[in-house]
């Protein structure tokens, strides 16, 4: 069970990268979980850019980002665990290795990591090295291990990418049942364009949508024209 209030405030939060304009300015709201929430707006809105100061790997230039009652600060925040777009796998390291570090060598740690693996048909990849595994395979692994970790707020970067839709299924129903007790914040671009009507329709009966609704950017000259 967690213990921690899995809760987001923002208020006035600007946020840039290093030696680039602000990509958000000013955006207040706040997330309440546990729940299902999808981060909306369109490309280069800042909504990676969100999940990677969330998870305080980028700094807050103004404003208050609070965390489970937390200041956000950089550096890892230990209430979260952040799934990036693309898997980041030491290649000398087994999946089993992989796996036992970021679920941990406990009995209940080994427990789950054997549920996940089984439900996404990974046992027998446990033994290889990423590069021995094909890039689909990577992506399941990528995901599971973001499972594996019981925080009370959970972010997924395109989490479907490359996923079958037998996986993509399952992934949709296990973030349903992770979002029960958990705050899950997923950003997803392929969301109706891929997938069958039925997932679709449950994907809206299941899902909070959050939009940033405040950008600012740097105009060009013909932006501003």
């Amino acid at each position: 069970m967690l213990l921690t209030s899995p809760n987001i405030k923002l208020k006035d939060v600007a946020l840039g990268y290093p030696g680039h304009p602000h990509v958000i300015e000013s955006l207040t709201c706040t997330l309440e979980g546990p729940g299902l929430f999808r981060l909306e707006g369109p490309n280069g809105s800042g909504k990676s850019t969100l999940l990677e100061a969330l998870a305080g790997h980028l700094p807050v230039r103004n404003g208050c980002l609070r965390v489970c009652g937390r200041e956000a600060v950089q550096g890892r925040q230990e209430s979260v665990v952040f799934v990036r777009t693309t898997p980041a796998l030491v290649q000398s390291v087994t999946m089993r290795d992989h796996c036992l570090l970021f679920g941990g060598a406990t009995s209940k740690g080994i427990e789950r990591i054997s549920q996940l693996t089984s439900e996404l048909s990974l046992q027998k990849y446990l033994d290889h090295v990423p590069s021995q595994l094909s890039s689909g395979t990577r992506r399941k692994f990528w995901v599971a291990l973001g499972l594996l970790r019981q925080t009370p707020v959970l972010l997924m970067d395109e989490p479907f990418n490359e996923l079958d839709e037998d996986s993509s299924t399952w992934l949709l129903n296990k973030l349903t049942v992770e979002a029960a007790t958990r705050l899950v914040i997923i950003v997803c671009h392929t969301w109706s364009a891929r997938w069958p009507s039925g997932i679709s329709r449950k994907l809206t009966d299941n899902l909070t949508v959050m939009e940033i609704p405040t950008i600012s950017r740097t105009p060009r000259r013909k932006d501003a024209e």
